[in-house]
């Protein structure tokens, strides 16, 4: 056999292997990692100074030199020592804990002293995000809202990358994050170029999750007649609704981002059926899910009906539908839904 289909069929192999630990961890999401074909990218080259992009440390094969670094550099904290990549946050251990009224401790049954341990046991999750080490954070309770990772930070970074993490840690600018980083991995790093405005790159439109519930549970039930003029009021709140810029790690509690090609694509005239509402459902379930850093969502179609209070059968023709067009597929219980039809 020909050396080249060997490696081929080695980095399949090893490829499954990843996806298979990913899924068991709760990790990585399988289409943000490498594949066969773009197995080893190339790194970028050294500028004439012999200095190097600091995307060279983002890169996805530095993921086992990453959790190296963060072992030795937090080696009292003993993080990162068995084979999941979740880890306790280290913000305690370098900031003065925050002000929390007695009262307030001993209704939750918090100690008396210090920030309570839950606030940080296992928050952060390493993993791979769009094929570079990202770091996120999934603590519920911990109120250093002003943490860039925080999950209720407006200006949330998600993921965030080692430089800032251990600047968050530590409490210092990124700066001197470069330079700890650059010096542990024995590279010449450039320092951060300081950039005006970030263009616009991919926009969606934010659609006001209270808006949508018009649509995903009408008054009354739809009849075939009405169905267009329930499509109508859909586009009609969709294209009205702002433009926000959109990454795949962008997220928000108010509103869902729908893709645009919903409006270009006719979306919902080709469903052309109340199937819409399962479609609006699952991206606003689905979204809600990847904000916790799951993939997909794990339901069953019982509780579908449920919660769009229709029964089974229903629920089964307009998975149906939506299957026949390319915007769903269902694994087991896990659905995923997106956007292009065949």
């Amino acid at each position: 056999m020909d050396s080249r289909v060997d490696a081929t069929k080695s980095k399949e192999e090893m490829l499954l292997l990843w996806h298979e630990y990913g899924r068991q961890f709760e990790v990585f999401e399988p289409r943000e990692q490498p594949g066969p074909t773009i197995w080893e990218p190339e790194l970028p080259e050294p500028d004439k100074r012999g200095r190097y992009d600091s995307q060279v440390i983002k890169h996805w094969r530095m993921l086992d030199l990453t959790k190296r670094f963060l072992q030795e550099r937090y080696a009292q904290y003993s993080i990162l020592r068995t084979p999941d990549l979740f880890f306790d946050c280290l913000v305690q251990g370098y900031h003065k804990p925050l002000a929390i009224p007695p009262e307030e401790r001993e209704f939750y049954g918090w100690p008396e002293r210090g920030d309570p341990a839950q606030w940080y046991s296992k928050a952060i999750r390493m993993g791979i995000f769009q094929w570079q080490v990202g770091f996120s954070c999934r603590s519920r309770g911990c109120r250093r809202t002003w943490c860039d990772l925080h999950i209720d930070n407006s200006q949330r970074i998600n993921p965030a990358d080692v430089f800032r993490l251990i600047a968050v840690f530590e409490g210092f600018g990124t700066a001197k994050a470069l330079t700890e980083v650059a010096s542990w991995f024995r590279v010449n790093l450039k320092p951060f170029e300081l950039k005006g405005k970030r263009k616009t790159a991919n926009t969606r439109y934010a659609v006001s999750k209270q808006a949508l519930a018009l649509v995903i549970w009408p008054r009354g039930s739809i009849r075939r007649q009405h169905v267009e003029d329930f499509i109508q009021e859909a586009v009609d709140i969709i294209r009205l609704s702002p433009d926000a810029e959109w990454h795949p790690r962008k997220f928000s509690v108010d509103s869902v981002f729908i893709s645009k090609s919903v409006i270009k694509d006719a979306t919902l005239y080709k469903i052309g059926s109340p199937a819409f509402r399962l479609f609006f459902w699952l991206h606003v379930r689905q979204q809600e899910e990847a904000s916790h850093n799951r993939f997909g969502v794990e339901i069953s179609e019982v509780e579908i009906a449920r919660s769009l209070d229709v029964d089974r059968g229903t629920i089964r023709r307009w998975r149906k539908r939506l299957v026949e067009l390319g915007l769903l597929s269902v694994e087991g219980k896990r659905w995923t839904v997106g956007y292009k039809i065949k």
